[in-house]
């Protein structure tokens, strides 16, 4: 460790103090406490030297399991707004809640572990798509949003982490499992080279360059060996390759051998404590490893340091810096001893009004016949936006309240456990899904109020209901309602969550044959989804009696307050798809998760590059809905493409920078910006509206790259009638290939070409650049 990234300060000083340190404080830097104390995580303390106790805590959408706390939109959500401002206040509102509660370390991005390889991982809703370059710009903003409220980053996991099955060494007696036999080794994902750098360590040099303070490992193997005990992994590529100043800690009861774990150069183990998860992780458990030599202790003073840093760093030895003031999963003010664990402590704020602005632009139209000009018996457009005075249905349990509570089966209770009811027909609305990305609402407005809301505020129209999804004795009600209204809006979900995969791509509660039956009564079916990733629709999706398809994604608390303005045309929907989704045809083609028994699994990534639209743009498939779409209210045109190079810092080919530590993200040279790109929007049609131009590379076939990556997208708003201009920076990076010979990022000679416009499949615009040397070749540029 040298203190790069602005940090010298703080790491000499923390290095002074280590170096006052006996053994046993050192260790108690470097391994957490266990589960019985406040937070999700602690480490130890050093109170003569005024060090105190490091409370861990999750997660993305917020102080996770705590009370008076805002429940964000997911990752997911954060994502389909491309909006890069929004992605950083949102952070920052998280940030300023977890140091409010007194959190020092906020376990939170998800940076591409999952990326979303595969649609059944439970989690990918956690991030922000299937992307890597989306999800780095969604790391850099969200870590800086968070570090800038005063708390820690922790980006995650670190690395090839893309299935739940056999991730951990589960016991038979796991109230958490899912099949009923036992692994004897974690699952091993196993990526050629090039695949590692290019699509899964992407997003993590955007989190290291923003300055993460910490990188939380993996559960399962890489290459075959264990991620907390591969020293390639976070010494050769995250400490020197990638310059990672800060401490990698593991997540928990992930370091199945202590001794290993630090050897390798894992820095923090949790949760710790005697039960270490039946392997006794303490501090002296570690103390004893540096007396018998079996660690050494400039190991173990480096892991100090680098903790210690960050601590220093953002200031945490203030004294006025907030206590802990909750308990971890429980929200009573006492515990059963009759400690006081919970000061009730508000730290809310105004950030409703960022998770509303969150949830309103994530929301993504993906169908709407409203521009066909077909009218209903009073003369009224079908589809979207609603208009004042019609009477509406609302069907399917996803538009209201949970009956169970409002933060049943939030945390570790997933769909087919003991716990909850196995594809319940009535979980209430879906607003985040399950285990340590979810969140104990305060409130959740549901739709169905909102709607209800709305139509009383407006004094005119009607609002009828049945929430009973599909089942049978209730058809006759469904029917009655559904050939009564003008629009009939179907909500249906599909939920997933921590410690399980996806069993299929099905919509939840029999969804699609609700949205089938209320689309055979009513010819203005409108069907509102909320959903983690993909899912299978296409047997209803172009049905004629469906008007619109609208996607919230997973909005958070304001689900009901964000969607409504949207539905009735105050505000129009501007979020752009963060995955792809095929047709149930090609669904084969997603990579899928084995389920058979298996004691050494292994999870080999035979598709290399090419995953979600890179894949389907190889295979020449036309998915249901293509990466980056979005419909508007308004319409849009692009044009006047222009690329102006910069002549880079580095004229010729950087020399092999192997076995140096890196300046923080990578060498410098492959954030030199090569060129400026700019391209008018006009909003042609009749409201004002956000567009998100995007832009797109295709490298020459020497590069043996997918046909094209996104590299940039701008998301502008644009009154009416009104012109604006996107703007994109280009880096060395965006046209680098990873070279597994001469172990470097290189630029290879020849032919590229940007292609500009709203989504993965429409591209109208393109420009030609020719680079050699790593750098544009000036005059040899052309508008296409």
């Amino acid at each position: 460790m040298t203190g790069n990234g602005g940090w010298e300060s703080h790491f000499n000083k923390a290095k002074h103090i280590v170096s006052q340190m006996t053994l046993e404080e050192k260790a108690n830097m470097t391994i957490g406490l266990g589960l019985a104390w406040r937070c999700e995580g602690h480490s130890g303390s050093a109170e003569r030297l005024g060090i105190p106790e490091f409370c861990y805590q999750d997660g993305p959408a917020g102080v996770r399991a705590s009370d008076f706390v805002t429940v964000f939109p997911a990752g997911v959500t954060t994502g389909a707004t491309f909006n890069r401002d929004l992605m950083y206040r949102k952070a920052k509102a998280i940030g300023e809640e977890f140091r409010a509660k007194g959190v020092h370390v906020a376990l939170e991005p998800v940076t591409g572990g999952p990326l979303g390889r595969s649609p059944y991982q439970g989690r990918n809703w956690e991030g922000p798509g299937s992307d890597p370059y989306l999800v780095g710009e969604y790391a850099y903003q969200t870590v800086a949003g968070t570090e800038d409220a005063g708390v820690i980053a922790t980006s995650k996991h670190f690395i090839l982490y893309e299935q739940e099955l056999w991730r951990q060494l589960d016991g038979l007696d796991d109230p958490w499992r899912h099949v009923s036999y036992q692994n004897k080794r974690t699952y091993s994902a196993n990526a050629d080279d090039r695949t590692l750098h290019e699509l899964y360590l992407w997003p993590f040099m955007n989190a290291v360059r923003a300055g993460t303070g910490a990188i939380m490992t993996v559960y399962n193997r890489v290459n075959h060996t264990q991620g907390t005990e591969s020293s390639y992994l976070l010494n050769d590529i995250l400490k020197e390759e990638l310059g990672f100043q800060g401490f990698a800690v593991s997540d928990w009861y992930s370091a199945y051998d202590t001794v290993n774990t630090f050897n390798a150069g894992l820095d923090v183990i949790q949760p710790g404590g005697i039960d270490g998860g039946k392997r006794p992780q303490t501090a002296a458990h570690t103390v004893e490893a540096v007396r018998n030599g079996s660690m050494s202790e400039a190991r173990l003073d480096d892991a100090a340091i680098r903790r210690l840093t960050q601590f220093y760093r953002f200031n945490h030895d203030d004294p006025d810096y907030p206590t802990v003031s909750f308990k971890d999963m429980d929200l009573n003010s006492y515990d059963e001893d009759g400690l006081f664990i919970n000061h009730n402590r508000d730290v809310r704020g105004d950030h409703d009004q960022i998770a509303f602005e969150v949830a309103q632009e994530g929301i993504t139209l993906v169908k709407n016949t409203q521009s066909e000009g077909k009218l209903d018996r009073h003369g009224r457009p079908f589809g979207l936006p609603l208009t004042k005075g019609q009477k509406i249905g609302v069907f399917g349990s996803d538009a209201g309240p949970n009956p169970n509570g409002l933060n049943a089966c939030q945390n570790w209770l997933s769909i087919g456990t003991q716990y909850c009811h196995g594809n319940s027909t009535n979980n209430g609305t879906l607003a985040v899904g399950w285990g340590s990305g979810g969140g104990y609402f305060t409130y959740l407005v549901d739709p169905l109020s909102a709607l209800s809301q709305r139509i009383r505020s407006d004094r005119v129209g009607g609002i009828e209901s049945n929430l009973n999804n599909a089942a049978p004795h209730d058809a006759h009600y469904r029917k009655q309602i559904a050939n009564q209204v003008d629009a009939a809006l179907v909500f249906v979900q599909a939920s997933s969550g921590e410690n399980v995969d996806r069993f299929d791509l099905e919509l939840f509660a029999e969804g699609s044959k609700l949205v089938q039956e209320i689309a055979s009564w009513n010819n203005n079916t409108i069907v509102v989804m909320h959903n983690t990733q993909q899912v299978l629709i296409d047997e209803w999706f172009n049905h004629p009696n469906v008007t619109a398809v609208i996607m919230p994604h997973l909005p958070g608390q304001e689900s009901g307050n964000s969607l409504v303005p949207v539905l009735y045309g105050d505000v129009s929907p501007s979020g752009k798809m963060p995955y792809s989704m095929l047709k149930r045809a090609d669904a084969k083609h997603y990579p899928t998760i084995d389920w058979s028994h298996n004691p050494d699994p292994h999870v080999n990534f035979d598709e290399g590059l090419f995953i979600d639209y890179r894949q389907w743009d190889k295979l020449d498939l036309e998915p249901l809905l293509e990466f980056g779409f979005g419909l508007s209210y308004t319409t849009f045109e692009m044009d006047s493409l222009s690329v102006t190079p910069k002549k880079g810092h580095y004229p010729t080919r950087v020399p092999n920078t192997q076995k140096t530590v890196n300046p923080p993200g990578g060498p410098d040279y492959l954030w030199d910006y090569l060129a400026s790109v700019s391209v008018k929007v006009k909003n042609t049609g009749c409201m004002d509206a956000k567009e998100v131009a995007q832009l797109y590379i295709r490298y020459p076939s020497s590069a043996n790259t997918p046909p094209k990556q996104l590299r940039g997208f701008d998301k502008v708003e644009v009154p009416k009638s009104a012109t604006r201009t996107a703007k994109f920076s280009l880096t060395r990076r965006d046209f680098s290939v990873w070279d597994v010979v001469q172990q470097k990022w290189v630029v290879e000679d020849g032919e590229y070409e940007i292609l500009v416009g709203n989504s993965s499949r429409n591209l109208p615009l393109s420009y030609k650049l020719t680079l050699e040397d790593g750098n544009i070749v000036w005059g040899r540029h052309e508008e296409l």
